[in-house]
């Protein structure tokens, strides 16, 4: 029994306490199931190499071995890896958007072109707050712009960063409603605007994958058409000189009368 014992310890992982294990799975939900140095990070008293093949046993042999608790923690763990690559993408949206902006199109803070959909969100809309009905004011134009410049200078999460820049900006110091701004709605709207640009910017890309799908499709139908129309061409036959021969024409049968 001990020398069981033994051997099943011996393929475990008999060194990893309860709170390593709950530090490995905050760290795959946080920042991704495949951002092992990020999770190595996260957990304490362990190298990337001891988490390295903690991680090829936990995801090849959790649902096996944990049941139903070991699939749930997966499922979890998946979901906000999608999240998190849901939300790389988005960022590279935005600086994609704000490092396209060149000089001769003016000053980004002022002239960037923001999504299209970014009125949506315009009118005043009544909320509750601290138990009484109240007016949250909408964002403005100027406001998204400067938010969106804000959010790619200082970085997403940055929260109180962000903040701390827009009070403190010449242009806005006498805009109170956006100094007044809490960090939960400064996070709220960067996450609306970043959801816009970046379905405006897969719609694009989408519209010109379409584009390019097209094109190649009529340049496969004219080459096909081509193809089958040199086919038809009937082709002359030539004497040994090269020059066309002639063929005699063909005289109609005729039917004869037999008589009796």
């Amino acid at each position: 029994m001990k020398a069981e014992k033994k051997r099943l310890l011996s393929e475990g992982f008999p060194h990893w306490s309860k709170k390593q294990f709950n530090a490995f799975v905050r760290g795959c939900k946080a920042h991704g199931k495949d951002k092992l140095a990020k999770i190595t990070e996260e957990i304490e008293d362990k190298s990337p190499s001891e988490v390295r093949m903690f991680h090829q046993a936990f995801f090849s042999r959790a649902e096996k071995m944990m049941g139903k608790a070991g699939t749930r923690i997966i499922q979890d763990i998946d979901k906000c890896t999608q999240q998190v690559q849901e939300l790389q993408e988005s960022i590279e949206a935005l600086n994609n958007r704000i490092e396209d902006f060149g000089d001769e199109d003016g000053n980004v803070w002022a002239d960037l072109k923001l999504p299209a959909d970014h009125a949506d969100n315009r009118a005043n809309r009544r909320v509750h707050m601290d138990g009484c009905n109240q007016f949250e004011r909408f964002w403005s134009e100027a406001e998204d712009r400067a938010l969106m410049c804000a959010l790619y200078k200082c970085g997403y999460g940055k929260w109180e960063e962000i903040r701390a820049l827009l009070r403190y900006s010449v242009v806005h110091q006498f805009n109170f409603n956006l100094q007044l701004r809490t960090t939960d709605q400064i996070k709220k709207r960067c996450d609306q605007l970043m959801a816009m640009n970046f379905k405006e910017e897969k719609a694009a890309l989408e519209e010109v994958l379409r584009a390019a799908a097209s094109a190649k499709k009529k340049r496969k139908h004219h080459k096909d058409s081509a193809q089958k129309g040199s086919a038809k061409k009937p082709r002359k036959r030539e004497n040994g000189d090269g020059s066309p021969e002639s063929q005699p024409r063909k005289k109609a049968k005729t039917r004869g009368k037999s008589g009796t």
